[in-house]
């Protein structure tokens, strides 16, 4: 049987790889000052979500796929992927889909740990996504990966 995977810990994470020119799947499609539509890049994931979901075979979801997170923006000095030393700076890396997820909208680094700062920042604004939010919003990207599970 087939697999389908949108999205892995190597590439742009789907809703803001959607909300770009190009979508391609490829890790040189990982730059620097890209810019991405969001609500555009939401949209397409939502869809591309319920038809991968739709297909026979398994589904592979990376963490964060089902809370619609987009990429992060890892302030410089954060960094810790050696992609981004080896281009001597020039590739941002893939640690902006590799951050913590945000658990807890109103807990200390969104309820990913409260005593000890992650490995990578969260960016701030991802309280909105937060997973305690989203399990009581039947709009949320989380409601809609629920419903198609079913």
């Amino acid at each position: 049987p087939a697999t389908w995977v949108l999205c892995n810990h190597d590439i742009t994470r789907t809703v803001t790889r959607y909300g770009r020119e190009d979508t391609s799947f490829a890790f040189t499609s990982k730059a620097f000052g890209v810019p991405s539509d969001l609500e555009l890049g939401t949209r397409r994931a939502r869809a591309a979500a319920l038809l991968s979901l739709a297909l026979p075979g398994s589904v592979y979801l990376y963490q964060g796929e089902e809370l619609g997170l987009p990429e992060a923006d890892v302030p410089l000095d954060r960094i810790q992927d050696p992609m981004y030393f080896r281009s001597q700076g020039r590739a941002p890396g893939r640690d902006g889909c590799r951050t913590p997820l945000p658990w807890a909208a109103d807990e200390p680094y969104a309820g990913f740990g409260s005593t000890v700062e992650p490995w990578l920042p969260l960016p701030d604004d991802w309280a909105a996504h937060a997973a305690d939010l989203q399990a009581t919003d039947p709009a949320s990207m989380l409601a809609l990966y629920r419903e198609a599970l079913r």
